[in-house]
């Protein structure tokens, strides 16, 4: 089958795959990289049951070691018979609302009663929806066991779960796939794919040929699709001779779901099997895991660099093409500025012949006044403006009045005589001086 490039590069990771038989268990390492997969080793662990974890445990850790995946979590595949697969129909539903779906049906979809129970989901395709359902009890059981072995669980699932998404890490088969080998108490496994039936898992207690015929007709599959083995789906090619790849004499189909558990836990951000342990007790120590998070973070960083790189690039362009245009507006700005320069210069000059103006007609206004003070025969002989004071030298019938007339007047205040009166043929002399009043500074 041809693998797509990316999944090809994202294929990077190491699985441990446990098998729970009725008396022993299957343990299987698998390694996967993008040149392909290949199984590390399997060991088999007897009568686990009737022993103490921490003995078996130990044993297993010791296996494990040999190819540095202690302290991978594992994980585990139930019998046949604690385990039940159901087919649901919830198309077009995000996964929230799958989920809410699949709660809903849950209890019409076992026959455990009261009994509580564990379950997961996962969506086979637009439209269908594969439900693994087991006993709580036995799950919790479970659990507790590997705990006490020391061995970490990323997840509890069932044959048909994990041979669904071994497939997927190993690349979709493009065609209906059907599988069967020996179960145990003399029965057959069987597992199948096809376009009408997109996941099916079950046991029978017949012959292998009449079984073969009704998943046949259940998967809606013609007489050309072969029922192959376990062993061939598989995507490495079987020991020489069938030995075992840890020596011993035959590899029972027992050890094929083990590794098959375990090459699905090497990739499970490619394909990760339905999941009947509860989220808080899954342990995760895959680094491959995180190949997709490095890849979107160095492709991130790698954004991120350009775009700082395109904005400083944008910043010295605009700057460059700001300075040219500066240039070429540097002749109107020099005009600009000399004739802003000269309109002030008009002003000041407009500005000093208005006060000038203003200050002549003011001045003329008090040579009107003093002559409104100074009616005849009074004369002025003597008239000093400046612009705060005015002096007036001159002769009148009456000069000591005069003070008194120009403090008076709006125009003036604060007069005074500069030097005493003296008599004339006419009158008397006078010299005065007052302050301008209301007049410009």
């Amino acid at each position: 089958m041809n693998v797509p490039l990316w999944r090809r590069a994202a294929s990077f990771g190491t699985g441990v795959g446990v098998r729970i038989g009725e008396q022993d268990l299957e343990v299987a390492v698998v390694r996967v990289r993008p040149t392909g997969a290949r199984p590390l080793g399997t060991h088999r662990v007897t009568a686990f049951r009737d022993r103490p974890a921490a003995e078996w445990g130990a044993e297993v850790l010791t296996f494990l070691k040999q190819f540095g995946a202690e302290k991978q979590a594992a994980v585990a595949v139930l019998p046949r018979r604690e385990a039940i697969l159901r087919l649901l129909t919830l198309p077009n539903l995000n996964e929230e609302d799958t989920a809410a779906a699949v709660r809903f049906q849950l209890d019409t979809l076992h026959p455990y009663g009261e009994d509580e129970v564990a379950s997961g989901w996962a969506r086979l395709n637009q439209a269908q929806v594969a439900v693994g359902i087991a006993g709580q009890r036995v799950v919790d059981q479970y659990a507790t066991i590997f705990s006490e072995a020391g061995l970490r669980l990323a997840g509890i699932s069932f044959s048909g779960a994990v041979l669904h998404a071994a497939l997927r890490v190993a690349g979709a088969p493009g065609a209906a796939v059907l599988a069967a080998w020996p179960g145990e108490d003399q029965t057959w496994d069987f597992y199948g794919e096809s376009e009408a039936r997109p996941l099916f898992s079950a046991g029978f207690d017949m012959p292998e040929e009449r079984a073969a015929a009704l998943v046949r007709a259940e998967l809606r599959a013609g007489e050309d699709v072969e029922c192959r083995s376990l062993e061939s789906l598989l995507p490495w090619p079987p020991p020489a001779g069938s030995e075992e790849v840890d020596g011993s004499d035959a590899q029972p189909a027992a050890d094929h779901l083990a590794q098959t558990a375990a090459l699905a836990a090497a990739c499970p951000h490619l394909a990760e099997p339905l999941n009947l342990l509860p989220e808080a007790q899954r342990a995760v120590s895959s680094r491959a895991r995180y190949i997709p998070t490095l890849i979107l973070a160095v492709v991130a960083g790698l954004t991120g660099t350009a775009v700082l790189a395109q904005e400083a690039w944008l910043d010295r362009a605009y700057l460059a093409r700001l300075q040219e245009e500066i240039k070429k507006a540097e002749p109107a700005v020099a005009r600009v500025q000399a004739l802003d320069a000269e309109t002030a210069e008009l002003a000041e000059r407009i500005r000093l012949l208005d006060e000038f103006r203003r200050q002549s007609r003011a001045d003329l206004d008090v040579l009107k006044e003093v002559n409104r003070l100074l009616p005849p025969p009074g004369w002025v002989q003597q008239l000093q403006v400046t612009r705060d004071t005015v002096q007036v030298g001159g002769e009148a019938p009456e000069a000591e009045g005069l003070l008194k007339k120009f403090d008076e007047s709006p125009a003036f205040r604060g007069a005074a005589f500069t030097m005493p009166l003296t008599r004339s043929a006419n009158g008397e002399m006078f010299r005065l001086r007052a302050q301008r009043e209301g007049m410009p500074q």
